[in-house]
């Protein structure tokens, strides 16, 4: 019998038993039937003969078993029978099985909830075809701060001059205007080249994308829908190919339908229409002049570092007809970047992914030294078992196999516990990070995970088992048997490791305590931050620009001021005004600044600003104090006034002795630039965050043109019951203008710290966790200290030990504990500080507060879980103690 059909009669033998026994018996009877005819022919009568047989054949229960031994898989079965008196030992024991069960669900759940987000974001690929070989090819200006974006010339060059790139495509996304006047809509559109959808493994479901000849500036105004679009406004038509649709009051004809789920990102896109580059943009004027982003896939076998050094060869022969160079290259640091397009899209959430995973690996890793502690305890509890059954006849190797059974199986079952919990968690997880998420991820638990949580969970379950394996198998029998029994103490070495459990576990507790404590104090810093402006009673909204309609300045500054007379005019509104950046909308765009009569360093002549335009009372509604000199006013706004007022960070700056008032400074880099004259300096707004710290300076300019304008009211009562009233004005004025993005500027505020405030709950948690664990450790652990050492407390309070005595001795073992804790723990929360840094704002990685404040609650905690233990010792009855078995 070959070794595969051994295996596979033996495995049949151990599930079908019944018919096995029956197929035994049934041999046997044959060969008991064949020799009794044997002896017949010899001569022998019927009895004889069937004795005779008997003796032959030997004892039917020793064949029987030796047969069974053979047809079944033994070891198999060993681990059957082991795993059932493992079941049956855990049921008994319920109270430590449920706190196994329950740390092993928390921890693991935790872990899912949090490495289901790092799976979908970090370690799976972009949701495009062939996403792995994708890179973002972009400028860098780090000295001026800006990173990110290309301009046509540099796309134009690196797209047909590096032979590294196979593929490449230039996109730029922008707000479109669908629809005929009084029936409009805004829309989230993106112009590409025509060589975007085969640079992504796009086909259109229905017609087809554009072709390079449509991409020609003044060619046929075409588009492609989304699958999305196509359905909500042609009903799923196919005839929708061919018919007209107005973009900008443009009519451009459709083309082409993508499938559900194209996009591209970090965009989505209704629609997409031909990148075209006018004559002026592919100037060398234009060469900094960042407005597009340009995507590749490298040739089959080129590494990155290839086309990095052919992008940065080509970069090197184009400065010679740049105009820009000497200020961009030596003071702004200026050089082209190839990055990983995955890279690129995840590295604003990679930090706070990696934060909160290494929170909760540690919090399972105090539950996996907590669980070690309890295995502990209980293994030392059975010592006598595990020596009776080596004596009567379990080896090593057996006792070993029953305990990492023991250990896997309660591992397993944790982990499947933990992950129904997580999976219950797993959506409340998603919804905080959704909006913080580069790309839709979906909110599913995915196999892979689970298939890794039960990995981790076996692995888990067996280093538990390790230090009981090492305690049940290296002591000898008369060890065993004794331990714990007249003497009432267990051996130095079970001590010390059960210690050494305890204050790595309190260690542990300590990083993630102190960890969560620092996050708190620099989110206390953080809130304490002066903005620069009033939250509070602040509506904010935008109002786009048809194109169609305000094509000209003139048409739009007139519009605006409609705007602001209207606003200003509505029941409730204290101040009103409009810009093109308000605070916390990421909107308005930078540019370096020129000086009439002052030479600038190649420094300071890369430094970018914020240019916002301003009409209306503004100022007053931010709440936005005047320094010096005057704020813009509507007649600025009226005749075009070359004025504008800079914010003190910009005066400090330039004019560090205060004389910034009447010196002309100017945006334009052409030929002729037009100078605006300082008038007035207003307070620093912080733009984006709270934590802004590298702008180098804001200058408010008389808005004179812009696609859209941000909306600020100032309000009496709260500033939601303003909004009905706001969108009705606006729509008196033109039913094609509409208010989008309305709400109180303190959730914008708010909404800018919603990632540490993320970071700070489940730093929390995770630290709340720790310290219920150590508690949970530390009592456990003394509490059975007391019951093993119940006799020697005995023969203390015989000889005139008093209770007080008795309950110091147990407390002072747990200021030891936790005096060796403290300083391992001081050394790892400084390493955590340090890996944390970039979380922190106004704090110091050793703050002496924290940690202070971390040791107090750890004290109180150690204390609070051996007070009953110390307690229950000092009321031991001396006679019942010395009389328990």
């Amino acid at each position: 019998m070959t070794s595969l059909r051994q295996a596979a009669f033996r495995l049949r033998s151990m599930f079908r038993p019944k018919k096995t026994e029956a197929e035994l018996s049934e041999e046997i009877r044959f060969h008991l039937e064949s020799q009794t005819e044997a002896n017949l022919a010899a001569g022998m009568g019927p009895e004889e003969a069937r004795l005779a047989a008997l003796r032959t054949f030997g004892g039917m229960d020793q064949i029987k078993e030796r047969y069974r031994d053979e047809r079944r898989p033994k070891w198999l079965e060993d681990c059957w029978r082991d795993l059932g008196h493992s079941v049956r030992s855990l049921l008994r024991e319920r109270a430590f099985t449920a706190t196994v069960l329950a740390i092993f669900a928390l921890c693991v759940a935790a872990n899912v909830a949090i490495f289901s987000v790092v799976d979908g974001v970090l370690l799976r690929p972009l949701p495009i075809p062939d996403a792995d070989g994708m890179y973002s090819v972009y400028n860098s200006y780090p000295k001026a701060g800006f990173d990110g974006g290309l301009s046509v010339p540099h796309y134009l060059e690196r797209s047909q001059l590096v032979s590294a790139f196979a593929e490449s495509a230039a996109l730029r996304d922008y707000w479109a205007t669908l629809g005929e006047s009084g029936s409009s809509e805004r829309v989230e559109a993106m112009s590409v080249s025509a060589s975007f959808f085969p640079l992504v493994r796009a086909k259109a479901a229905l017609g087809r994308t554009f072709t390079e000849d449509e991409t020609a500036l003044g060619a046929a105004h075409v588009v492609v829908l989304g699958d999305e679009y196509w359905r909500a406004h042609f009903g799923s038509d196919p005839g929708a190919i061919g018919k007209t649709l107005r973009i900008d009051d443009v009519p451009f004809t459709v083309i082409g339908v993508m499938p559900r789920g194209v996009s591209f990102p970090a965009k989505h896109p209704v629609l997409w229409t031909p990148l075209s580059f006018t004559a002026e943009e592919r100037t060398d004027l234009y060469r900094h002049v960042d407005s597009i982003d340009m995507i590749a896939r490298l040739r089959p076998g080129i590494a990155p570092e290839v086309a990095q050094a052919q992008v940065d060869d080509l970069n090197q022969r184009s400065l010679k007809r740049d105009p820009w160079a000497k200020m961009v290259v030596e003071g702004a640091g200026y050089h082209p970047v190839i990055r990983s397009l995955h890279t690129v899209l995840v590295s604003g959430i990679r930090p706070v992914l990696l934060l909160l995973q290494g929170g909760a690996v540690f919090l399972m890793v105090i539950g996996t030294v907590n669980l070690a502690n309890l295995f502990m305890v209980r293994a030392v509890g059975r010592a006598r078992e595990y020596g009776l059954r080596r004596i009567l006849g379990a080896g090593s190797y057996r006792l070993g196999r029953a305990l990492l059974l023991e250990a896997t199986l309660l591992s397993t079952a944790g982990a499947l516990l933990g992950l129904g919990v997580g999976v219950a968690s797993l959506r409340a997880t998603f919804s905080y990070f959704r909006d913080r998420l580069p790309f839709d991820v979906p909110a599913n638990l995915e196999g892979r995970v689970c298939l890794v949580t039960l990995a981790a969970a076996i692995l888990v379950g067996l280093v538990i088992a390790l230090p009981v394996l090492w305690h049940s198998l290296r002591d000898n029998l008369a060890t065993s048997l004794s331990s714990e029994s007249r003497s009432g103490t267990t051996t130095r070495s079970v001590q010390r490791l059960r210690h050494a459990l305890i204050v790595t576990q309190i260690a542990l507790a300590f990083v993630l305590l102190s960890g969560s404590g620092l996050l708190s104090l620099s989110m206390a810093r953080v809130l304490a931050v002066n903005p620069g402006f009033r939250a509070e009673n602040l509506l904010t909204g935008m109002v786009d620009l048809p194109t169609f309609k305000y094509r000209d300045q003139k048409q739009q500054v007139a519009v605006v001021q409609r705007i602001v007379a209207a606003i200003r005019a509505l029941p409730g509104v204290k101040a009103a005004g409009v810009d093109t950046a308000l605070p916390f909308t990421w909107g308005g765009g930078g540019a370096a600044i020129a000086f009439k009569g002052m030479k600038l360093t190649p420094d300071e002549a890369a430094q970018p600003h914020k240019l916002i335009s301003v009409a209306g009372d503004v100022f007053a509604a931010l709440g936005v104090p005047l320094v010096e000199g005057r704020r813009i006013n509507d007649d600025d706004v009226q005749v075009n006034r070359m004025v504008c007022v800079v914010d003190a960070e910009f005066a400090r700056r330039y004019w560090p002795k205060g004389d910034a008032l009447g010196h002309q400074i100017t945006p334009d880099s052409g030929p002729n630039p037009f100078f605006f004259t300082i008038v007035g300096i207003v307070g620093v707004v912080k733009q984006n965050t709270l934590t802004d710290e590298g702008d180098y300076g804001s200058i408010y300019l008389p808005y004179y043109n812009s696609g859209s304008v941000m909306l600020a009211l100032r309000t009496l009562q709260p500033p939601e019951s303003v909004g009905p009233a706001l969108r009705e004005a606006i729509a008196r004025i033109d039913p094609d203008l509409s208010v989008t993005n309305l709400k109180p500027m303190s959730e914008r505020v708010e909404g800018s710290l919603t990632g540490r405030w993320l970071s700070l709950a489940l730093a929390s948690v995770f630290a709340g966790l720790a310290m219920v664990l150590a508690a949970i450790g530390i009592y456990g652990v003394l509490a059975y200290t007391v019951a093993t050492r119940r006799r020697e407390i005995g023969v203390r309070m015989a000889l005139g030990a008093r209770p007080d005595q008795i309950r110091r001795l147990f407390l002072g073992l747990s200021a030891k504990l936790l005096a060796m804790s403290l300083p391992i723990g001081c050394v790892g929360a400084l390493l955590m500080a340090k890996a944390m840094s970039r979380f922190l704002y106004g704090v110091s990685p050793l703050d002496p507060g924290v940690l202070l404040f971390s040791a107090m609650t750890l004290s109180l905690v150690a204390l609070a879980a051996c007070f009953l233990p110390a307690r229950r010792a000092a009321h031991v009855e001396p006679a019942e103690a010395l009389k328990s078995n």
